[in-house]
C-alpha cells in the first residue's frame, strides 16, 4: 500500500516515469474478498495509468467496480464511479 501510495505522489510531482515503473511492476491479482482498506493500490495503479493515457485503466476499473459491488462495499464502489 505504501508503495502505491508513494506513486501517485511522485505522479502528482510530475515524475512520471517513477510511477509509470510502480505500475508497470505492480501486477498482484485483485482480491475476490472485500477491500477494507483507504489506499487500495488497484485504485492508485488506475489513477497513474489515466493520468498516463494508458487503455488498461479502464479495464481494471471495471474489476475493481464489480468487486466492490459483489461485496457490497459502497465506499470502493463510489471512489471507482468518480474515477470512471
Amino acid at each position: 500500500m505504501l508503495l502505491s501510495l508513494l506513486a501517485w505522489l511522485k505522479l502528482q510531482d510530475g515524475n512520471r516515469e517513477e510511477a509509470r515503473r510502480w505500475a508497470g511492476s505492480f501486477n498482484v491479482p485483485l482480491a475476490q474478498q472485500a477491500i477494507v482498506w483507504l489506499h487500495i493500490p488497484h485504485i492508485y495503479k488506475a489513477k497513474i495509468l489515466m493520468s498516463l493515457g494508458e487503455p488498461e485503466a479502464g479495464q481494471l476499473l471495471a474489476d475493481i467496480q464489480e468487486l466492490a459491488e459483489s461485496t457490497h462495499n459502497n465506499f470502493s464502489l463510489i471512489r471507482v464511479l468518480v474515477l470512471r
